[in-house]
């Protein structure tokens, strides 16, 4: 397990927010999970230290995943339009 690549945190005038942009989700943190956060992606922490609890929740928000490249690739691509895939 890991700290997926695309989550970007952000603390900005709206609060403490996490953007995944493989899910494109938005989710508010409050500051002690946002500090959390910022030391398992600075490498501070390792996952292990994480609550059970703490761990099943960021995992189910695909915030922590077991391989990035899988979460990206199983996404739903149906509703993506044909023009859409030209202009990437």
């Amino acid at each position: 397990m890991k700290y997926s690549k695309y989550n970007f945190l952000l603390n900005s005038k709206y609060g403490f927010l996490l953007y995944n942009s493989a899910s494109n989700a938005f989710v508010r943190l409050n500051e002690n999970l946002y500090q959390l956060l910022c030391k398992l992606e600075k490498g501070e922490i390792s996952i292990k230290q994480l609550d059970d609890k703490v761990l099943d929740t960021l995992r189910k928000a695909k915030i922590i995943v077991d391989d990035d490249d899988v979460v990206l690739y199983k996404r739903d691509c149906s509703s993506i339009s044909t023009l859409s895939i030209l202009l990437i």
